[in-house]
């Protein structure tokens, strides 16, 4: 199976990906759960940078990934590895060797919107020069 994503979001707990899977679009919603990793005194298989062992902590849900975290922000010498990127972590997991994109299904364009610049670089949220030319 060839699968690829195109776009990926955090919505609440779910993470938003969209995709192709065998030359057909998809969307889904996906709960996820990260993971964060405590600091061990045995070893576990799993390391950090430095070679310290941990232990993986699966959360309950992201937003209980973020309650975990604000929960011992304030505490000294309290570790957790991990990031706090969720959709990243998800799409690690997804696609743990990378990925494999098919460019023949992609369809990819770029808008550029030329304005007037007598008076200066105009700013975008005031609009007040002219459009000058519109190129895709």
């Amino acid at each position: 199976m060839t699968r690829f994503y195109t776009h990926f979001t955090r919505r609440g707990n779910n993470i938003l990906e969209i995709g192709y899977s065998n030359g057909k679009k998809y969307a889904r919603k996906v709960p996820y759960c990260p993971t964060y990793y405590l600091p061990s005194d045995t070893p576990t298989g799993w390391t950090t940078l430095d070679g310290s062992h941990v232990r993986p902590k699966e959360m309950d849900g992201m937003r209980g990934a973020k309650d975990f975290v604000d929960k011992y922000e304030d505490l000294e010498n309290f570790e957790y590895f991990g990031t706090n990127n969720h959709a990243y972590s998800y799409i690690n997991e997804q696609f743990p060797d990378g990925v494999d994109y098919d460019k023949n299904l992609l369809r990819i364009a770029n808008i550029d919107i030329e304005v007037g610049s007598e008076n200066g670089f105009p700013e975008p949220s005031l609009a007040n020069e002219p459009i000058t030319a519109i190129t895709f």
